[in-house]
């Protein structure tokens, strides 16, 4: 199977990218499952880019990034769960490109250290009012081709995400 890096070249010139054929039926299911909207989400260099989403049933839907927007990883919480899979110093000079943005954004390199120490610990990533107060999400990263990463996460109302079903 091509790498994500190739595929994201083709993407503009694609209907349907192949990842997002082959996690459709999970996304589904965990939409059908949880009630909640489900973004599947790949690394793009610097940044986490949004390739699909299943919105589940709930009257009330979060969409916290669209389908094709890029969001500089650790922004979301399918950005934080992509920090997660890169070394310290990968970490770290990611930070260093992007400083300017981080900082005005509120990140600063110890906050994202203690983002990716605690969605290492808690094997997922939780992002408790990390875009909006009233949103939690929670996400998954993967490895789809070696080297190459990708991200599940759900987003919900801060209502229906407690710490119970944040786990869950």
């Amino acid at each position: 199977r091509p790498g994500i890096r190739a595929m994201q070249l083709g993407l503009v010139a694609m209907n349907r990218a192949p990842i997002i054929e082959r996690f459709r039926p999970m996304m589904k299911s965990i939409a059908r499952i949880t009630g909640d909207t489900v973004f599947l989400t790949v690394r793009n260099g610097d940044y986490a880019h949004c390739l699909h989403l299943e919105k589940g049933t709930f009257p009330v839907q979060v969409v916290i990034s669209l389908v094709g927007s890029f969001r500089l990883m650790g922004e979301g919480t399918a950005g934080q769960a992509l920090l997660a899979t890169l070394p310290r110093t990968q970490l770290q000079e990611l930070y260093q490109r992007h400083a300017d943005e981080y900082l005005r954004k509120g990140f600063t390199l110890d906050r994202l250290e203690q983002m990716v120490r605690k969605t290492l610990k808690a094997q997922y990533a939780s992002g408790v009012g990390l875009i909006d107060q009233r949103v939690n999400a929670v996400g998954i990263p993967f490895e789809v081709t070696p080297g190459c990463y990708a991200a599940l996460s759900v987003g919900a109302i801060d209502s229906r995400m407690d710490a119970k079903r944040r786990k869950e």
